[in-house]
């Protein structure tokens, strides 16, 4: 039985930020050795990114659709014409944010006193972006549409069902290119390690210690982001930690005697 097939794929998460003997077997594997580490290694972390993440899109999902439900009311866009059993004007928000509806002309801008706001008209969309912004979208072209409770449930399903699946591959390709990119980078310092150190690591092995050793700085990395800490500059503390370690365990994968493999399995 090899050395590798004693280790277990939580027993190298460990032994990357722990053992030095670890990254002397580590650095005379192919390189798809690391690969298929890292590969796992970032599929749980965005498991567990995305179960925090999925929480906040259902919340933030949820409080929308909820204030849709409650301030605006019952529109049908019907060959271009809006229409609505609510009585007009209706006006509903704050200074910050308004919505008004009103399709019998008394009204045909959103007053200054508004910083924001929507004003849906008989036949066009007003869109108040900013005090010094304002957007018009005309709905001549707009052959029927309904908004009702019912529909806001419906696509707060559907967006909620689409969205997060997206996210979930979209977090994993993000992160595999994002750290192939950073094992990648930073191999020319292990480059400069190797030759000043005469350790004579071929390339793939540098490449795997680069992988193993973004274990700790990319758990730290998630615990950040799962538990919501606001940490300035933690970018540096993660480069910080990253460069720390690879140096270290660059240096400490120096060859000794036979025995000390003997490590690895323990």
């Amino acid at each position: 039985m090899q050395v590798e097939e004693r280790i277990g794929f939580f027993a190298k998460i460990i032994k990357s930020f722990t053992s030095m003997s670890f990254y002397r077997y580590i650095k005379s594997q192919p390189f798809a050795t690391g690969f298929k580490y890292l590969l796992l290694f970032l599929l749980i972390i965005t498991v567990a990114l995305s179960i925090r993440f999925s929480f906040i899109i259902v919340n933030g999902t949820n409080f929308i659709a909820d204030w849709i439900s409650t301030n605006i009311p019952e529109i049908t866009i019907r060959n271009g014409e809006v229409s609505s059993p609510v009585e007009q004007p209706y006006k509903k928000g704050t200074n910050d944010f308004v919505f008004i509806l009103d399709t019998t002309g008394q009204t045909m801008s959103i007053s200054p006193e508004y910083r924001a706001g929507i004003l849906l008209l008989k036949n066009k969309i007003v869109h108040k972006q900013s005090e010094v912004e304002t957007r018009e979208y005309d709905l001549s072209r707009t052959p029927y549409f309904v908004l009702n409770k019912t529909i806001v449930d419906r696509i707060k399903s559907i967006f909620v069902w689409i969205t997060i699946p997206l996210m979930v591959v979209f977090l994993y390709l993000y992160y595999i290119i994002a750290k192939l990119f950073q094992a990648l980078l930073f191999s020319l310092l292990t480059l400069i390690i190797n030759a000043a150190s005469g350790l004579k690591i071929a390339y793939s092995g540098l490449l795997n210690i680069g992988v193993f050793n973004l274990t700790l700085p990319t758990l730290l990395g998630a615990i950040v982001d799962i538990t919501g800490l606001r940490m300035p500059f933690f970018w540096l503390i993660y480069t910080g930690v990253y460069i720390v370690y690879l140096v270290i365990m660059t240096i400490g994968s120096k060859d000794k005697a036979e025995p000390e493999l003997a490590e690895i399995g323990s």
